[in-house]
């Protein structure tokens, strides 16, 4: 009866830890069935961690002596924290990665809690029918919720991986992965090294170590489920109609320009070979995280921003342009052309291309036609000579005509070569696009780019 009651005190606090985090789920509850084997993976993790660690301890103890500082530290943060981890990550993405149910980020908190979880209720039964009653109550405030705090660290970051590795970032998705397993493995070695150190100073500084660790998970649980989103592949929820998807499509429009500008910066910055945080450097308030999201479309930049950013990559001169050529920025474009007429009407878009298309000619036959009777000698007749043909020319355009005629007179031989190339439907290139992207001159509303794109 004794041993039945030792059982059900380490239990109970496992139990209501994984209750408080089904509870937490609110989108979309976990099939029971796959949070069943999800904890069986648990107490297996802990079998083989029980192998992994008796082998690294006796390795351990031939080469350190047993109780000193540096075998404590080795023996708690690469023999027994890497070993439970490390476990628990891997049979947590052998179960759950491929899943058709791991479908909004907040699960990844819930499948990594129950596994870790899992392994401490295992842990726990083994250790109070060991040690007591006593052991009981002094695990249930500390061990037990602490692997409830390791697996909340580890799911945080596991969903974001798999919400990275959907969006089509599988680098992105690698890096989250690796902190999915080393932020807990640092924070299990913490813990079990810490509260091996016997002193008055050590017990407060657990004690302080252990409350701000149960708090943090605390917020990261709250506010994870609170910002729970489905993961799909296109970002938006297919079921939304009316204003809602009206909605939708404008901030789908700005995040496809927000990835265009992004991926254009990406590939400009591989072909410097600089690192994140290497831009990063050279760019007040940015750091390298600041630099990933807005290459992945998920940060704005300023104009401050923007033109350092292109200063350092080195594209503000034609002759600099030698980033990598690809479908994806022309891709980029495209969808975002197509998006931007569906919403704001077709019909405008082909009438202004149209009426470019008739300036520009008009254009290069005045320009031509006053270049042939302009001589180095005749300045004055040459220029009375333009003068006239500009006139004429005038009296048979219409109002949007002649604003094009002006702007393209005023660009310069870039922008007019650009101009030229969007006006035959060429392809555009990655040299091309990013200085459209980043100057507002010639690809505002008062610019010739601008213009002709309808900005």
């Amino acid at each position: 009866m004794y041993e039945l009651l030792l059982i059900l005190a380490a239990v109970v606090p496992a139990a209501f830890l994984l209750i408080r985090v089904y509870q937490a789920d609110k989108l979309e509850k976990e099939p029971a069935g796959l949070l069943i084997s999800i904890l069986v993976l648990g107490i297996v993790a802990t079998t083989l961690a029980v192998v992994t660690e008796q082998l690294g301890d006796a390795l351990l103890t031939g080469l350190f002596p047993q109780g000193g500082v540096i075998y404590d530290f080795i023996l708690y943060f690469v023999v027994v924290a890497l070993s439970e981890e490390g476990f628990k990550y891997l049979l947590l993405k052998l179960r759950t990665w491929k899943s058709p149910h791991f479908n909004c980020r907040f699960d990844g908190v819930v499948y990594a809690v129950f596994m870790s979880l899992g392994f401490a209720l295992w842990e726990n039964i083994a250790y109070v029918l060991e040690y007591g009653f006593a052991t009981a109550v002094a695990r249930a405030l500390t061990a037990v919720p602490g692997h409830a705090c390791f697996g909340v660290f580890m799911g945080v970051w596991y969903g974001e991986a798999k919400h990275l590795d959907l969006a089509g970032y599988p680098e992105e998705s690698k890096k989250a992965r690796r902190k999915a397993l080393w932020i807990p493995i640092l924070l299990h070695g913490a813990y079990d090294f810490i509260a091996s150190l016997q002193s008055d100073w050590m017990i407060i500084l657990f004690l302080g170590f252990v409350i701000w660790m149960f708090r943090a998970a605390v917020k990261m649980i709250r506010k994870s489920s609170a910002e729970d989103r489905p993961m799909t592949k296109e970002g938006l929820r297919p079921e939304l109609t009316g204003e809602q998807a009206d909605t939708k499509a404008d901030e789908q429009l700005e995040q496809m320009a927000a990835k265009k500008v992004g991926t254009l910066i990406r590939e400009a910055r591989t072909a410097k070979k600089l690192s994140q945080e290497q831009l990063a450097a050279q760019v007040d308030g940015l750091s390298g995280s600041d630099i990933g999201k807005a290459e992945r479309g998920e940060k704005d930049l300023s104009q401050a921003q923007l033109k350092t950013i292109a200063k350092v990559l080195g594209v503000t001169q034609k002759s600099l342009l030698e980033a990598p050529k690809g479908g994806s920025a022309a891709a980029a474009a495209k969808t975002s052309s197509a998006a931007r007429s569906s919403t704001s009407g077709a019909a405008k878009k082909t009438t202004k291309t149209s009426t470019a298309a008739k300036a520009s000619s008009s254009a290069k036959s005045s320009s031509t036609s006053a270049a042939k009777k302009t001589t180095a000698s005749k300045t004055g007749s040459a220029a009375k000579t333009t003068t006239a043909k500009t006139t004429g020319a005038s009296k048979s355009l219409t109002a949007a005509e002649q604003k094009f005629l002006e702007l393209y007179r005023a660009a310069d031989a870039d922008d007019k070569k650009l101009a030229a190339k969007i006006l035959k439907g060429e392809k555009l290139e990655i040299g091309d696009m990013l200085p459209m992207l980043l100057n507002p001159d010639s690809s505002g509303d008062d610019g010739l780019l601008g213009a002709l794109i309808g900005k």
